[in-house]
């Protein structure tokens, strides 16, 4: 099948009462209902357990083993500790530039325990990558020197130790929670709504991933067809395909179309690409901002509160996690966005600040999932903001004060 095909079977389907569980939009719609059953759990307990903590519940709600997104981070901490046990493998990740280590590591035979524990991970995830759901990026499988780096991260990091603080936190709160409420017919109500939370949420966040999956199978049909012309020298740049529409590429394939044509088009789109990359998109469509209670000074930034807590550390601003993102245990992440490709990155940060996101992105998802301080909404924090710098998050207040 060609790339248009692939993209009718794989996404839209073959009609729209196709079975639910084959399309993937739907799906991502119908996992939505976690936050109406959120608010139906917060007017129960509301009503039954009225001394509870309804802060808690983001704890109550966090920890499901399905979850994508911490079967990444596990395979990344398996990495880690492969290199632990090997001395030599760990001082050269420690050591050599990080240009060089992609190249240090294709040079371990295949019978080496990293190389065969990478090979399943790119197997599994390899699809993932930063602004994965644009065709042109590439993907962990054709590079994988941000797995490697952030395999490097975890080196000396425990990350079995805050899984299991963020069990027993999760734990903690749902014994609280069953105090609150006197009876067992209450009980067994909440504890289905969150069950089924748990679900929602833990669907609602794979549904990226096999999302993704889809767009992996297009780029690569895309790249096949660039090959051809690459070699037939109707096409002179790598992602050149990238800027032409599929029937225009057909066009050129068949000769019905020539260079001379397609070059003007392609130049004026990289252009117009380009210009478009360097705005900032609106924080809202059609939506108004909350207000925010706190107060803005010279030393604060204020945002929305996507995972509550605490944290204090040193500021590092990432706007590429494939380019050299070394972040040190116990740093704040401060990053543009994030989407799936940034998840290893999470468990070393004692906090994340992010520039664009919302409580239901996938920033604030998987920073409750690991019991992460996470603001969102803090405009210009990757501008205002420098590496270095020592901060303090409260992130249930919206807020993060600058110390240094």
């Amino acid at each position: 099948q060609d790339a248009v095909a692939a993209m009718q079977r794989l996404v839209l389907g073959a009609h729209p009462m196709e079975p639910i569980g084959h399309r993937i939009f739907q799906s991502n719609v119908s996992a939505g209902r976690y936050f109406i059953l959120l608010e139906v759990l917060k007017r129960f307990l509301n009503k039954f357990a009225p001394g509870f903590d309804i802060g808690l519940l983001d704890q109550a709600c966090t920890g499901h083993e399905d979850m994508l997104s911490r079967q990444m981070v596990e395979g990344v901490r398996s990495l880690a500790e492969l290199a632990n046990d090997d001395p030599e493998l760990e001082a050269l990740l420690t050591r050599e530039p990080t240009s060089e280590i992609a190249l240090r590591v294709a040079e371990l035979p295949d019978s080496h325990s990293f190389i065969i524990a990478l090979e399943e991970f790119l197997a599994a995830f390899g699809h993932r990558g930063v602004k994965e759901l644009e065709l042109m990026a590439p993907r962990w499988r054709e590079d994988p020197m941000a797995v490697l780096t952030m395999a490097r991260n975890y080196l000396g990091f425990n990350v079995a130790k805050r899984s299991t603080e963020s069990y027993g936190m999760r734990l903690a709160a749902l014994d609280k929670l069953h105090q609150a409420i006197p009876r067992k017919w209450q009980r067994w109500i909440a504890d289905y709504l969150i069950e089924r939370i748990r679900y929602y949420v833990t669907l609602r966040e794979n549904t990226r991933h096999f999302h993704t999956l889809a767009f992996d199978v297009l780029r690569y049909k895309l790249k096949q067809k660039q090959q051809v012309l690459l070699e037939s020298g109707q096409l002179k740049c790598t992602d050149d395909i990238f800027f032409l529409t599929w029937d225009e590429a057909d066009s050129l394939e068949q000769g019905k179309m020539q260079w001379r044509d397609a070059e003007p088009l392609i130049h004026k789109r990289r252009r117009r690409y380009q210009e478009q990359s360097r705005c900032l998109p609106p924080s809202t469509i059609n939506l108004p901002l909350p207000a925010s209670e706190a107060v803005a000074s010279a030393n604060q930034m204020l945002g929305q509160c996507a995972s509550p807590g605490y944290a204090e550390g040193t500021i590092k601003v990432v706007l590429d996690p494939t380019l050299g993102a070394d972040l040190d245990p116990g740093d704040i992440l401060v990053a543009p966005y994030t989407d799936p490709a940034w998840t290893p990155l999470f468990p070393t940060a004692a906090a994340i600040v992010v520039e664009v996101g919302s409580y239901l992105s996938h920033a604030g998802t998987v920073a409750r999932e690991y019991q992460i301080p996470c603001l969102v909404d803090v405009t210009n924090c990757t501008r205002d903001l420098q590496t270095g710098q020592r901060a303090r998050v409260f992130a249930s207040e919206g807020r993060i004060e600058v110390l240094t």
